[in-house]
């Protein structure tokens, strides 16, 4: 009997030993939530790997980002996802509905947060990428006169050739600004959008777009296979075709200009280590990787002096180009986005 209970013991705390080895396990891990894709890749490299080095802290990659899950998430009282990226449409969203925690700036070195461009600092949410809606055109077709404006995306006799251009789908809505700059409209003059002149704008260059593009791969894929000649299109997108030798080229004037951020979900079990993952790939160098990898711009200035003059140039929170595009504009967009696709929707339809 006293052996049998010696056992019991023995069992008790292994066991008690084992529960607690899980729950401290539990506790050094945190799920990261992005978008996918090759920038996924790009943050495991340049974050998420030397993150889990440097602290002991494991990384899991989850993606897609989506408002919807997080809210379903947030009201379950059952919050997966510890770190999340989301542009700032997503983060107002979201605010509208208590869905997120506030971002403790106490916790990022303060020497780093000073680096940080301000535009990106939020109560609930700190930049972690810029990226933009650029111009990109095949660089044989417009050797000698190449696209400089929309103004010239929209002039079918001097720059001729067909157009692949962004239109409403799962996910993306129409560049109205681009539509009004091919209008005349000045680039401090855009907002709010007089959605009506836009449309009229588009019906101009209506029978040169052979495509309305609806996912990131279709312009790039359509410059590759020589169907469209003119594209708009994430910059992040045309980088690894002119790695890979296809011939195109980005005009950065009159781009439209946005970030990323990082934010914590109300409710995260992990939020110290959230913390600790958002204030490291804030850091110059891990900015700098990541730039590297993928033509996303960095939010820490200090990055740009650990890279290349040339791979500098064509990063969207590089000066001269950020400095030549214009700021989307969020709160717009948030409350007239729904009214543009019902517009846009009956626009297709027409001849």
């Amino acid at each position: 009997m006293k052996r049998f209970r010696g056992l019991i013991l023995i069992l008790t705390v292994f066991l008690a030993t084992f529960i607690m080895n899980r729950l401290s396990f539990a506790a050094d891990e945190i799920a990261v939530c992005t978008f996918g894709g090759a920038a996924q890749e790009a943050q495991q490299k340049a974050f998420y790997a030397p993150f889990e080095r440097e602290t002991g802290i494991k990384v899991i990659k989850v993606s897609p980002s989506s408002t919807a899950r997080i809210k379903a998430m947030v009201q379950s009282g059952n919050v997966e996802w510890d770190v999340v990226e989301a542009d700032m449409g997503m983060i107002l969203s979201m605010l509208k509905e208590n869905l997120l925690e506030k971002i403790d700036y106490s916790q990022i070195d303060k020497k780093v947060l000073d680096q940080v461009d301000k535009v990106t600092i939020h109560p609930y949410a700190i930049g972690m990428e810029y990226w933009a809606v650029v111009i990109a055109y095949n660089t044989k077709t417009f050797a000698k006169n190449p696209p400089r404006s929309w103004k010239d995306v929209w002039d079918g006799k001097d720059f001729p050739g067909p157009r692949c251009l962004k239109g409403a789908g799962s996910g993306t809505i129409p560049n109205l600004e681009s539509a009004l700059m091919a209008d005349g409209v000045p680039a401090d003059k855009l907002y709010p959008i007089d959605i009506e002149r836009a449309f009229k704008s588009y019906d101009r260059i209506k029978p040169s777009v052979v495509k309305w593009w609806t996912t990131g791969a279709m312009p790039p894929q359509m410059l590759t296979d020589n169907e469209a000649v003119i594209v708009d299109t994430f910059n992040g997108r045309i980088d690894p075709i002119q790695r890979a030798g296809v011939p195109v080229a980005v005009e950065w004037n009159q781009g439209l200009l946005f970030n990323d951020y990082w934010c914590i979900p109300k409710g995260s079990k992990n939020y110290k280590n959230a913390m600790k993952f958002i204030a490291f790939s804030l850091k110059a160098d891990r900015q700098a990787e990541f730039a590297n990898d993928i033509a996303y711009g960095p939010v820490n200035t200090e990055a740009y002096k650990l890279l290349k003059p040339e791979r500098a140039m064509v990063l969207p929170s590089f000066s001269e180009n950020m400095k030549r595009m214009i700021r989307w504009n969020y709160d717009w967009w948030g409350e007239n986005r729904d009214k543009v696709i019902e517009r846009w929707n009956a626009w297709i339809l027409t001849k």
